[in-house]
């Protein structure tokens, strides 16, 4: 299985790309991510608000188009900047093993693409994201912006921030995002 993947940044820089999946394909994706990669043998995340969520939050929407068809394999993906997104049993355990309350606040450092962020603040009250690159923090707002539905529900918020000091931080995103994904 490792050598199907090892083929992954070959087929993003040779623009050789596969047809776009569709919204139901992503989504059976999903559920397959969760039962074998996350519940498996060996794996087994336990939370089932982590895992409703994990199934939930569309994972093709934080990746760039160039890896979309391969979301929900069980690698970290390239993100740009040198940056990936982690594969997801490593979100999942992440996750897990904070053991979100719903009243909880959490800061994340390193947001990346927004993907934790966003799985997160289906899970607590609050989410502090914090981006040091720039462009990648401008896209994790885009990305959770994207997302997001008009309404959110005022209990799930997600605050993303990029600077290189305290001082100097700008606010990214405020509001919820997950009412109706989770």
């Amino acid at each position: 299985m490792r050598t199907a993947f090892a083929a992954l940044p070959l087929l993003f820089a040779s623009g050789c790309e596969p047809p776009p999946a569709t919204g139901d394909e992503f989504a059976l994706l999903r559920r397959k991510m969760v039962l074998e990669q996350l519940t498996a043998s060996g794996r087994e995340i336990k939370n089932p608000r982590v895992l409703e969520v994990i199934g939930a939050v569309p994972r093709h929407e934080f990746v760039p188009a160039s890896g979309q068809r391969f979301a929900y394999s069980d690698e970290p993906l390239p993100i740009g900047y040198g940056q990936t997104i982690s594969q997801p049993f490593i979100v999942a355990f992440m996750t897990e093993q904070l053991d979100p309350k719903p009243t909880g606040r959490i800061l994340e450092i390193g947001t990346g693409s927004g993907y934790q962020a966003a799985i997160l603040s289906c899970l607590v009250a609050e989410v502090y994201a914090i981006e040091i690159i720039e462009p990648l923090a401008r896209r994790a707002e885009a990305n959770l912006k994207r997302c997001s539905v008009e309404q959110p529900a005022p209990e799930a918020r997600a605050t993303a921030w990029y600077g290189r000091a305290l001082s100097s931080l700008r606010p990214l995103i405020a509001g919820g995002w997950c009412q109706g994904v989770c």
